[in-house]
């Protein structure tokens, strides 16, 4: 059986299960949502899965959202199921985390402002054939 993809979701941040060992596999992918505990992950063919551990209001809210079906309740989680056509109602609700991305202005300002510290081959400033770092340590090792 196939699952959706969530990257086609949006531009949300994408997590993997702890369990696996590579990030191939569209199984094992996950949408962290705000606050602690809420995850979003494939459930099997057009179904996605929103799982809500110690948080009595958002499993209230996505109790009330027609098409939205209980399929696990524990002592402090509760698991729901949902078609992805209920996505927006649904993230809504869980506010999955985005990517941070940076507008081009703010990111051309940071990458001048940060161009200083870039590594490089040469040591700048240092004279051909020293090692500064060594002489200027304190330790005795380094002489």
């Amino acid at each position: 059986m196939d699952c959706i993809d969530l990257r086609t979701l949006g531009d949300y941040k994408i997590t993997y299960d702890e369990a696996t060992d590579g990030r191939t596999d569209p199984w094992m992918r996950q949408i962290p949502c705000a606050g602690t505990g809420v995850t979003v992950y494939p459930h099997g063919g057009t179904r996605l899965a929103v799982q809500c551990d110690n948080r009595k209001a958002t499993a209230k809210r996505l109790e009330a959202i027609d098409g939205v079906t209980l399929h696990q309740d524990g002592d402090r989680d509760k698991t729901f199921v949902f078609d992805v056509s209920l996505w927006e109602q649904v993230r809504a609700v869980v506010r999955p985390r985005r990517n941070r991305r940076l507008c081009p202005e703010r990111k051309a300002a940071s990458v001048e402002r940060l161009k200083k510290y870039q590594f490089s081959s040469a040591h700048h400033g240092v004279p051909e054939g020293t090692d500064a770092t060594k002489e200027e340590s304190g330790d005795p090792r380094a002489a």
